[in-house]
């Protein structure tokens, strides 16, 4: 880091100035003296500086360990001090500050690129920043009046990287951007620059400076603070590095910990086994656990200090276990021995990662994979799920899943499908109508049996049944059961013969019954029609209704009694049928 400073020093012209101060830092935190809102905020404007509600993204930043710290991507510790109301160089070394944050601070716009700071706190500052390379000041809008440069509020975003390549904002150990905004109403670009010059970090897309390291200083002056603020700035409020601004603030800061020059302390942690020593950096050999401070000379004459924590390496036996399946083929080199099925166990002395030597028992264990059977029956066109497959028929297959033990699982499915034998069924029948009829099924035993409808039969639950026809039903459903729950279903058709009953006589004004004329039947006539002559051939009487019945009239009077003559036709299963006869009227 030092040489990296004198190069620097080189780089932008320093000059020897007659140092009055130790510029070797004697502590191991960046510490950031800032221009604190108590100090300086009446009259002023005072939300641009470091405790400043604008400010508030920055600290977040600047206090996240992870990003400035001794494990963080800046590996500087921050600490935050107030600056108060110096007018001495002395005063500001008193504070032991590695670099000043010099706030934004005037009354309106029209005061915005001047301050209302004390002019000697101003010189202080400037002074205490030239009597060492180290000594940081980060300064901002008017406030850099104070070192000769001049402003023009120009309103021109973005600002871009400038031509120098060393050191490069733009491309930092918290990343890299190709350009960012400044915000707010005042967008400034330096003017004037002072006859010392300056290296010019960022510009303008006009291509004037906007950010850039003075030469006659080693200062970070800003044409705008609101560049590194919240608020009317980029810069998120926010600990972690999410905009471009946010990169381009932490990297001006990485900046200042190299020109502080930071890295002069460290710290490293040495192990090692209980019988042995240790060679500290300033050659010291120690063999006792402690921690140890080597004050080493750096090429500038400061001292570099680093602590080292010595500590016994303690080996604790360990345990190398392995859970597999049998012949998955893991095997495992410890120590000089080869482990696997074959050989499963043993202990070995191997050295640990600080060379310690260390004992390790090893234990293998190699589960079996395991086999089964699923065998089941299924009725013709049922399905079922087992381990997530589907089973609609006949098949021996297997499945392979996994068994507790994380090993393959083998399962032989075996599905066969129920068939019932053969069984004769009376599945058309033509039967005369009101006489009895007995099924003549072949039904094997063992099985459930129910008819659907039950009217009519003399039983429900056995293989042949006796039909009484009451209610020419013309199909009727036997259900056969398995023991195992399969069902088959056969219809049963029943056509009915069907011969009607015909009076040869009846007496139209009869109390006593007998008093109408038709075709008597339980059953429905196909293709009905009945009809009477008196002996002369003349129709008194015709219907294709088999309800409507005859009552002996011919236009609402009685006929005359006598005999008379009747036709009656209709069909069985398609089959034409006649009766002929003759009809006695009687009084």
């Amino acid at each position: 880091m030092r040489k990296l400073l004198f190069t620097l020093s080189l780089l932008f012209g320093f000059l020897s100035n007659g140092l009055t101060q130790d510029c070797c830092d004697v502590d191991t935190k960046l510490v950031i003296c800032y221009t604190a809102q108590a100090d300086h905020c009446l009259p002023a404007v005072c939300t641009y500086t470091y405790d400043g509600d604008f400010m508030e993204g920055l600290r977040l930043k600047l206090n996240n360990p992870a990003n400035f710290g001794p494990n963080g991507i800046a590996q500087c510790e921050v600490e935050p001090k107030e600056l108060g109301l110096v007018s001495t160089v002395q005063e500001i070394n008193n504070l032991q500050c590695d670099i000043i944050l010099v706030g934004s601070f005037y009354i309106d716009l029209n005061t915005i690129t001047s301050t209302t700071l004390d002019p000697s706190l101003l010189n202080a500052v400037i002074e205490w920043s030239k009597e060492c390379d180290e000594n940081l000041v980060i300064a901002s809008q008017g406030e850099t009046s104070a070192w000769g440069y001049g402003l023009l509020n120009m309103m021109d975003n973005p600002n871009t990287a400038g031509s120098v390549t060393e050191p490069n904002i733009f491309n930092g150990v918290f990343g890299s951007l190709t350009n960012f905004n400044q915000g707010g109403a005042f967008q400034a670009n330096f003017n004037q620059i002072p006859p010392t010059g300056a290296t010019i970090l960022a510009e303008s897309n006009s291509g004037l400076p906007t950010i850039v390291l003075d030469n006659a200083t080693n200062d970070i002056l800003l044409a705008d603070v609101g560049m590194i603020c919240n608020g009317p700035g980029d810069v998120t409020v926010n600990p972690n590095i999410v905009s471009d601004n946010d990169i381009l603030a932490c990297n001006l800061f990485a900046l200042g910990c190299e020109i502080a020059g930071m890295e002069s302390f460290t710290e490293i942690d040495a192990f090692i086994c209980e019988d042995e020593s240790y060679t500290l950096p300033d050659g010291i050999i120690v063999d006792q656990e402690g921690e140890y401070q080597s004050n080493l000379l750096s090429s500038n004459d400061c001292d570099s200090i680093i602590v080292t924590t010595v500590m016994f390496s303690i080996p604790q036996p360990s345990n190398f276990e392995y859970v597999g399946c049998d012949q998955d083929g893991f095997e495992v080199i410890i120590g000089n021995n080869t482990y696997n099925q074959d050989n499963p166990s043993g202990v070995e002395i191997v050295p640990n990662i600080y060379g310690c030597d260390s004992t390790v028992n090893i234990a293998l264990t190699f589960n079996e994979h395991t086999n089964g059977v699923f065998d089941t029956t299924i009725c013709i066109q049922d399905q079922f799920d087992y381990l997530d497959v589907n089973f609609n028929r006949t098949i021996d297959t297997t499945l392979v899943r996994t068994n507790v033990n994380g090993c393959d699982s083998f399962i032989n499915v075996l599905v066969s499908e129920f068939d019932f034998p053969n069984i004769a069924i009376d599945s058309v029948l033509e039967i005369t109508n009101n006489i009895p009829y007995t099924f003549n099924n072949t039904i094997p035993l063992g099985y459930n049996i129910s008819w659907s409808p039950e009217s009519g039969l003399s039983c429900t639950d056995c293989p042949n049944p006796v039909l009484n026809n009451s209610e020419n039903i013309p199909t009727y459903t036997l259900s056969i059961e398995s023991d195992g729950g399969c069902i088959s279903n056969f219809d049963v058709n029943v056509g009915y013969i069907c011969t009607p009953y015909i009076p040869n006589i009846f007496n139209p004004e009869s109390d006593f019954g007998n008093d109408r004329f038709g075709a008597f039947t339980p059953c429905e006539l196909q293709d009905f029609s009945i009809s009477v002559f008196d002996r002369w051939g003349t129709l008194v009487f015709s219907s294709e209704d088999q309800s409507i019945l005859w009552d002996g009239r011919l236009n609402k009077n009685f006929v005359v009694p006598g005999v008379y003559v009747y036709l009656c036709e209709y069909s069985n299963f398609g089959l034409p049928e006649q009766e002929v006869g003759q009809l006695t009227i009687t009084r």
